[in-house]
Parts: structure tokens; sequence; C-alpha cells
């Protein structure tokens, strides 16, 4: 019976093993994952912007961006009071044609924040053609994406 008892106390030590190799392989996975899709890249690569001032077709764009990704930063039921006023400054290349060439995030609020913020402008772009916006392409634009929208307060 202790030949028994030591093979499933070997065997649950292997499962564990596994397991816990398993997760470790999982965190590194979802770390490259992110530092892929994290384009918050200050040095070297891209040549941050300072004083930008948009134009008038430059400006339509950043507001419907700004109103596609605002509200859907914080999930539904999280208190956002911690970030009235704070938002996202993102710096996005655009190529000839209207696509992405690069998008960086300029002053962060955290990874989670700012991979999502990245991410919702990226699905807008693939939603709706910046290059039918009517702005010159190529360019560089530089925004502001508030992490929470207008709060409208009243007393009940």
């Amino acid at each position: 019976m202790t030949i028994q008892y030591n093979l499933y106390i070997m065997k649950n030590l292997i499962c564990l093993l596994f397991l816990a190799l398993t997760f470790s392989f999982a965190t590194s996975l979802n770390a490259q994952e992110y530092s892929a899709v994290n384009v918050k890249n200050n040095g070297g690569d891209v040549e941050i912007l300072e004083n930008f001032k948009a134009t008038k077709d430059q400006k339509k764009v950043i507001k419907k961006i700004q109103k596609y990704v605002g509200p859907k930063v914080l999930d539904r039921g999280v208190n956002g009071d911690a970030f009235q006023g704070k938002a996202v400054k993102v710096q996005m290349g655009l190529d000839a044609n209207g696509g992405i060439d690069y998008l960086v995030v300029v002053e962060g609020l955290g990874p989670k924040l700012d991979e999502k913020v990245v991410n919702l402008i990226k699905e807008y772009t693939e939603t709706k053609s910046l290059a039918s916006s009517g702005m010159a392409t190529p360019a560089v634009i530089q925004m502001d994406i508030p992490v929470v929208m207008n709060s409208y307060y009243g007393s009940f």
C-alpha cells in the first residue's frame, strides 16, 4: 500500500509541477504579447511632437476618435471619479492611405488603460476610414483621450 501511496503522491507532484510551468509559460507569453501591443515608445524610433497644433481637418478626426474611444475606456460599473479630468496623450502617424503607421502613448495612466486606449483607436480606424476624412495624409497627429467623458450630476 505504501508503493501505491508513493505513486499517488508522485503523480500529484508531477501534475502540480506541470501546472506551475504552464502558468509561468502563459505569464511570459502574456508579457510578450503586451510588449508587442504596448506602443509606448518615447525613445529612439519616433520623434514626439512638442506644441502640436492641429489643423481644422485634423481637429475633426481627433474629435471623432475621442467620441468613439472616450466612453469605452472604463468598463461599466467602474467608478471614474479618480480619473475625472485625466487623459491619455497619444501620437499617431498616418501613412498616405490613411492607415496607422505608428501609434505611441506619449503620456499614459498605466499599462492597462494605455493598452485599452490603443486598442480602441485601432478598432476605430478599422471601422472608419481615416482616408475619407478629408485630412491630408501622410500626417502626424497628437490627441488627448479623456478617460472619463463629461459627467452630469444632478440632485436627487
